[in-house]
């Protein structure tokens, strides 16, 4: 049997349907790659749900298509005035998938030493079809007391990191890495131990805060809750849950 006699079918009807190979490549053909303008909508319209995926920056191409900035500049200017986002068709490469997408106008910005901070241009911001949408169905969970927050409070701003930066840190992964690459330059048996800087001081994290937490804990689980029993425990009715939630970089209104 050659590959000619391969057939690709469809059941349709209760019959098959047979695709020859140039059909099913024109099947998933969409159009050539590219951005299709469906219209605006105000800024208000695009809502931090309705990003999907993380966002790509758009700005001109002066070197393959001429004149592109000067059109790109007078859009940008002018939705930025109107407040208004624009709504395009979104065909990334060959064979791919069309998507809807939101064009989100940032203008350029400097800081005081005149520092471009922020560059000009669109964030492209890729929206859900009607069934990515689905409603979550959240449980009824008791809310924490006055006295719990402020416990909480208490262990968060004894923890807090003072004048952190992440330059003071070495990454240890790559420590890690050179310290292997160090060792078979130099034929030795063992790479030298790494310290892993960014892991957490327990013990002085106990110092600091230990009996801050103590209080916290009474105040949020029974007498006697150990976390490590295999036993489930319930907590007192009043227990809390702490949920950090991380702020998107999204420039959204």
């Amino acid at each position: 049997m050659s590959l000619k006699d391969l057939h690709l079918y469809y059941e349709f009807g209760g019959e098959k349907v047979i695709f020859t190979k140039e059909e099913l490549e024109r099947i998933k053909d969409f159009g050539p790659p590219g951005m299709t303008l469906m219209g605006f909508k105000p800024r208000e319209a695009l809502k931090r749900k309705h990003s999907i995926h993380h966002s790509s920056f758009m700005y001109p191409n002066e070197h393959d298509a001429k004149g592109t900035s000067m059109a790109f500049v007078a859009l940008l200017q002018k939705m930025t005035e109107m407040n208004k986002i624009a709504i395009c068709k979104l065909i990334a490469r060959a064979n791919s998938a069309p998507k809807f997408v939101a064009l989100l106008p940032q203008l350029e910005k400097f800081d005081a030493s005149h520092v471009q901070i922020a560059p000009p241009g669109f964030h492209v911001v890729y929206l859900p079809f009607s069934d990515d949408i689905r409603k979550l169905v959240f449980e009824e969970m008791a809310k924490a007391s006055d006295p719990q927050v402020l416990a909480a409070k208490k262990v968060v701003g004894k923890l807090e990191l003072k004048d952190f930066s992440p330059k003071d840190y070495e990454n240890p992964s790559l420590q890690k890495h050179y310290a292997n690459l160090q060792a078979l330059a130099l034929n030795k048996d063992q790479p030298e131990e790494i310290v892993d800087y960014t892991a957490p001081a327990v013990e002085r994290m106990k110092k600091r805060a230990e009996d801050l937490a103590n209080e916290w804990k009474g105040l949020v689980y029974a007498a006697g809750y150990d976390p490590h029993s295999e036993v489930p425990q319930k907590a007192v009715k009043r227990s809390v849950r702490l949920i950090f939630l991380f702020s998107s970089s999204m420039p959204f209104s």
